[in-house]
């Protein structure tokens, strides 16, 4: 904790910028522990890690991961989405998000805008009947969805394990390596 505390967190106080210091720190998940990842906890919201659970994960859309951030800490406030694919590596593709959302909770839309600006707006359900809370989600370019359609897509919160080996154990995944 202390060498966090003197590489990452001193220096981006001092500097503000991640520049100079670990390359995966970002401050909207500033600690070495986050549970900002697991939706357990946020009821109701889209807080947390989904996992795509109704087809196999591959290389294209939809996304194999979608990640809900409410930031509220010292270094960043607002929210974030993130949605990739397992074999990205960090790397952005057309299907990639990376940027901000807005939500309304009571009409279950969201509006999610890309850092190159590009807005798709959406709806939402969260099912948390079950262990597990399951995320449907539909968007696209231009208007909100009138309801659901084939293009909807389910999620699955993440549970405690690593990502791959949860895959695996949903089966969406081949191999846990």
């Amino acid at each position: 904790m202390e060498a966090y505390q003197e590489h990452v967190i001193g220096p981006y106080q001092e500097n503000g910028t991640r520049e100079s210091i670990f390359s995966m720190f970002e401050p909207y998940q500033p600690y070495l522990t986050n549970n900002i990842f697991l939706h357990s906890g946020s009821d109701g919201r889209l807080m947390g890690v989904w996992y795509l659970s109704s087809s196999n994960w591959d290389q294209n859309y939809p996304n194999d991961t979608l990640t809900f951030i409410e930031a509220d800490n010292p270094y960043h406030k607002g929210n974030v989405v993130l949605a990739s694919n397992d074999k990205d590596e960090g790397r952005l593709f057309d299907w990639s998000l990376r940027g901000a959302f807005g939500v309304d909770y009571e009409e279950g839309r969201v509006e999610l805008v890309h850092y190159d600006g590009t807005t798709y707006l959406g709806i939402f359900e969260i099912d948390e009947s079950e262990d597990r809370a399951k995320l449907k989600i539909e968007y696209r370019k231009g208007s909100y969805p009138a309801g659901f359609s084939s293009k909807a897509v389910t999620y699955i919160e993440r549970s405690n394990l690593g990502r791959r080996n949860d895959a695996f154990l949903l089966g969406v995944l081949e191999s846990r390596y």
